[in-house]
């Protein structure tokens, strides 16, 4: 462990890095236009893309939603939300007729951000995000965008090039 890293700490660091860069990959995944119906979808295939990947790494799920990451790691993931957040803001003007909205991108951040909160207290109650705290997570999320996005918006008839 000493070998590579001064501390445990900086080893949480760089599996935390590493987790980060996977989630952002993920975000950035293309989406299938003709798989979307309405804007909320994207939300949804992104919470399930993030969902398998913390049932696939218990570590990552322990590691962010865990009660004793610390505040520098607290920063790092919340840096990582807003960078996914922008990756799904980019997404939605992509993929449907929205103004483009500085507001509306930080909205996005935030979003993630809900998420991440009510999975971290599914995990605080049973070590696990349970699928009933899933859609609950996700019906917040969405709740909370369409603030700032209508129910129904238009989608486009063929996505914009990104």
């Amino acid at each position: 462990l000493y070998h590579y890293f001064s501390t445990s700490h900086a080893l949480l660091m760089e599996l935390a890095r590493r987790y980060h860069a996977a989630f952002e990959v993920l975000a950035s995944r293309r989406l299938d236009h003709e798989s979307l119906s309405q804007w909320s979808d994207l939300c949804a295939f992104h919470a399930d893309l993030s969902l398998r990947f913390y049932h696939e790494h218990p570590v990552a799920m322990r590691l962010f939603l865990g009660p004793q990451n610390g505040w520098e790691l607290r920063a790092a993931d919340l840096a990582t939300n807003r960078r996914i957040g922008s990756i799904y803001y980019r997404k939605l003007i992509q993929h449907f007729v929205v103004a483009e909205s500085r507001l509306l991108e930080d909205a996005f951040d935030i979003s993630v951000t809900i998420s991440d909160a009510i999975w971290s207290l599914s995990f605080a109650r049973s070590g696990a995000i349970e699928s009933d705290m899933a859609k609950e997570a996700l019906r917040a999320r969405l709740a909370y965008l369409r603030l700032y996005v209508g129910e129904y918006v238009e989608k486009r008839a063929k996505p914009l090039d990104g």
